[in-house]
């Protein structure tokens, strides 16, 4: 609850030697605008699309950051179902290719949270095969997006994942999809030919495919 309710502050500088924000740290901070470290470089910038990320997506357990050459990422680690795992929920870069790492510090990288990559400059986001769950948002209006590779652990696609991925002209969906999430593709209008949905899909969203102007088909 270090800054928690703190709504007179709009800028958090932060030293390059911080390992762990606790829980609840920034929650509630209506007013935040964006945190910087003490090497002038933004990790966090809080925009109106995005300013849940101070309500919703600092969670329970410690946050730590990551640094990954000019990648920077907020993310959770601990143990779930008797699993080490970590989640990334703030992603910050400038860099046009990222490749997620698979683990962080031996907790296997299993969810990306809700918004991670919304209004992200990258054109191909590496996701890892040890994922299985992306958040809502996720890759929202990541306009320069052309190419992504879904890991086959992922078993959904979750509300305006790809929304607005104007650029984005081929999904190839992995067989352990059960859903399709609301808006999910929607205005992806250079999705092009063929969507094959796999034979374990059991629900499809509203719009998901909505303004899809170039698919061909659906089977």
């Amino acid at each position: 609850n270090a800054f928690r309710y703190a709504n007179n502050i709009h800028t958090l500088i932060l030293p390059v030697s911080l390992k762990s924000i606790a829980t609840y740290a920034i929650q509630n901070m209506n007013n935040l605008k964006n945190i910087y470290s003490t090497a002038n470089n933004i990790l966090w910038s809080v925009s109106s699309n995005n300013s849940s990320y101070t309500s919703a997506n600092m969670r329970l357990g410690c946050e730590y950051l990551l640094k990954d050459g000019k990648k920077q990422y907020l993310y959770w680690k601990g143990n779930y179902n008797a699993e080490d795992i970590a989640e990334l929920y703030v992603y910050y870069s400038d860099e046009s290719e990222v490749i997620i790492p698979d683990n962080i510090d031996g907790y296997a990288v299993r969810k990306l949270g809700n918004n991670l990559f919304r209004d992200s400059i990258a054109n191909n986001i590496e996701i890892p095969s040890t994922v299985g769950e992306i958040g809502d948002n996720c890759f929202r209006n990541c306009v320069n997006l052309r190419k992504i590779q879904l890991p086959e652990r992922l078993n959904g696609i979750n509300n305006y994942t790809f929304y607005g991925c104007v650029n984005l002209s081929k999904i190839d969906l992995p067989q352990n999809i059960q859903r399709i999430g609301d808006y999910a593709f929607q205005n992806c209008s250079s999705l092009a030919g063929e969507v094959v949905i796999p034979d374990f899909t059991i629900s499809i969203g509203m719009y998901a495919f909505y303004n899809c102007t170039k698919i061909e088909s659906i089977i």
